[in-house]
């Protein structure tokens, strides 16, 4: 667990096409500092081992019971957010929800391009 294949330099050179292709594959920053930790974090820890205790599976039952319910508070705090931001009415979030899924991707785009403005020129 949080390992980082490497391979000497005689490895790396005697090595084949596909092997040396994925061998920086894996040392690409997206692949390193995005794609890897969203597998680890999302998909790899969400699932008990085979040969798990009873413990370690409740652990991970828990576990991933709390991050639906953070999920899911965090989406009903954004919806209330964005209603407030355009002075809608605050209702709960499922009665207006393709109104406030509107509302919170104009404000996520506005944000996004402000953030891409400055940089779009260069």
């Amino acid at each position: 667990m949080g390992e980082i294949w490497t391979l000497t330099v005689r490895e790396y050179l005697e090595s084949s096409r596909w092997k040396r292709f994925a061998c920086q594959l894996a040392r690409n920053p997206v692949v390193l500092f995005g794609i890897a930790p969203l597998y680890t974090f999302l998909i790899k820890h969400r699932f008990s081992k085979a040969g798990a205790n009873q413990r370690e599976r409740h652990s991970v039952y828990w576990t991933n019971l709390m991050l639906v319910w953070v999920a899911t508070q965090v989406f009903t705090t954004l919806i209330c957010a964005t209603n407030r931001a355009w002075s809608t009415e605050v209702y709960n979030w499922w009665r207006l929800l393709l109104k406030s899924l509107a509302l919170l991707g104009i404000m996520t785009s506005a944000l996004l391009l402000g953030l891409a403005a400055p940089i779009l020129p260069r």
